[in-house]
């Protein structure tokens, strides 16, 4: 199965610029690239930071832009979102029992989970008792089947600033999935990088931003951090039995970098 994986949308109202981007634009170019790209794909993945303002106004454009996407979408929630706007606008997207904007997508041989990681008030993330129990039950019911993880805030140190507001609860998030012998991968935003490793025997990617891009810097050494305007990623992942491949795709050119200080 194809999929794309879009993250760190930070969609603003049309007029209103992020770091002096119209994210909303730099969307619907990727949404362009995408259609005439993979219009074969089974799912289009995105994981949080949607909106840059969590107010309503921003989803209706991120709504509109992604009407004219024409993959079935699923959604995860990010430090920029609000639950409460989100599911205003799109109240059809798939809660848990609790609420949580966690869903499952199974394909033959895998099974795909998507975690809500919003945490109201915070930059970093969490995954709650509540959010960690409906995990642990979805790795249950299909144990013999390979297991995707997907959740806005990474749970791995990738040794840049945005370490200081990463997951919270990684090692309870790691000790349940050490349990279940199935997972395979585990894929998170909120970098604004694309990034890959191995976090204690399990592979993790972060993935590039339709945002800005941040240079790779060493936490605590760089003193400056620069985003770039440019490229835009998205991710096209194909997930077959005993097969998986992950390719990051730049879809628009190089511009100029510009110089922000701090971790947003």
């Amino acid at each position: 199965m194809k999929l794309i994986v879009i993250s760190d949308c930070h969609v603003l109202p049309s007029g209103s610029l992020s770091y002096g981007l119209d994210t909303g634009a730099r969307l619907a170019w990727a949404v362009g690239d995408i259609n005439a790209r993979h219009g074969d794909a089974g799912a289009c993945l995105l994981l949080g930071d949607l909106v840059d303002d969590g107010k309503p106004e921003s989803y209706e454009r991120l709504r509109e832009i992604l009407s004219r996407l024409s993959v079935p979408l699923h959604f995860a929630l990010g430090n920029h979102d609000d639950r409460s706007a989100f599911r205003l606008v799109f109240p059809d997207a798939a809660v848990d029992a609790n609420g949580f904007l966690q869903s499952v997508i199974d394909i033959p041989g895998a099974r795909l989970l998507i975690l809500d990681s919003l945490e109201s008030g915070r930059v970093s993330g969490r995954l709650c008792s509540k959010r960690l129990a409906w995990l642990d039950r979805r790795l249950t019911e299909r144990p013999a089947d390979d297991a995707y993880i997907f959740l806005h805030h990474h749970p791995c140190a990738i040794d840049m600033s945005v370490d200081e507001v990463m997951l919270e609860d990684a090692e309870e998030l790691y000790g349940l999935l050490s349990a279940h012998r199935n997972v395979r991968h585990l894929f998170s935003g909120h970098t604004h990088r694309p990034c890959s490793g191995l976090w204690k025997g399990i592979p993790f990617a972060t993935l590039g931003s339709t945002h800005y891009v941040t240079e790779h810097h060493h936490r605590g050494t760089d003193q400056a951090v620069r985003r770039f305007s440019q490229p835009g990623f998205y991710s096209v992942l194909s997930i077959e039995p005993a097969r998986f491949l992950l390719h990051s795709h730049s879809y628009m050119p190089f511009e100029p970098a510009h110089l922000i200080a701090g971790v947003d």
